[in-house]
């Protein structure tokens, strides 16, 4: 079986190449590549031992690339491989419904329907790496533009953004593109009370039990509220 090989990364200047002289010491002299494409070659082994690279024309923005691109996210724990971000959303997705067997049926239906009718045809597609901020975004707002209720908007928002999480949770991104997505306030209607005159104007309107308006209008209760209430259930004015 095949060593893996450590986690390691470097800069090699690809116009140069080292040779040793019949005295022993060592001179730098042109390669075969001198004057050919960029010159610096940046590369890395990563977590899996799989070895990258990428060329630069300065050995400064080579190095830039090892600490930002790589070595930082090694040390924080961010760093995803390049082929990782490959997956659709449409792979993960379906990974992540065979996962979820804990769900009653009617649950794993309802997210079978969202994804179906609102996530699927925008999403199924597009590697989860592509999948940015700002690209949720102008979703929502075309859902939004659509004028498609803001239940729904947020039923189709809210499995989009489990499946990203666990692309998150897979090593696929690094972070959640859903994070710090803005959706739309559901809208309430004003409800309309009754004032005291119009509690007694409608008590005074009807022929049989008008206590029971007033009982409803103070206390509150739903219809169904009322009708479950027994005296033997029931204590008044402190009594026990």
């Amino acid at each position: 079986m095949a060593t893996k090989r450590n986690r390691r990364a470097g800069i090699e200047d690809r116009w140069t190449k080292t040779i040793r002289r019949s005295d022993g010491t060592k001179e730098t002299v042109p390669s075969a590549n001198h004057g050919k494409g960029s010159r610096w070659r940046a590369r890395y082994v990563d977590n899996d031992g799989n070895e990258r690279e990428k060329l630069f024309a300065r050995k400064v923005d080579a190095q830039r690339w090892l600490d930002t691109d790589v070595t930082t996210k090694f040390a924080t724990g961010t760093y995803v491989a390049p082929a990782a971000g490959r997956a659709t959303v449409g792979d993960v997705y379906r990974s992540w419904a065979a996962s979820q067997a804990h769900i009653a049926a009617k649950t794993a239906q309802s997210r079978r329907s969202t994804w179906g009718s609102r996530v699927e045809d925008h999403w199924a597609d597009v590697s989860v790496g592509d999948v940015k901020t700002a690209a949720v975004r102008a979703w929502v707002a075309a859902l939004v533009a659509a004028e498609v209720g803001v239940p729904t908007i947020e039923n189709a928002f809210g499995l989009l953004r489990q499946i990203m999480g666990a692309a998150v949770e897979d090593a696929r991104i690094p972070r959640n593109p859903c994070d710090g997505v803005k959706l739309p306030k559901r809208k309430h209607a004003d409800r309309g009370y009754l004032s005291h005159a119009q509690v007694a104007a409608l008590a005074a309107e009807v022929e049989r039990k008008p206590e029971v308006i007033w009982f409803l209008a103070y206390t509150g209760l739903r219809w169904g509220e009322m009708a479950a209430l027994r005296v033997s259930t029931s204590t008044c004015c402190g009594a026990g």
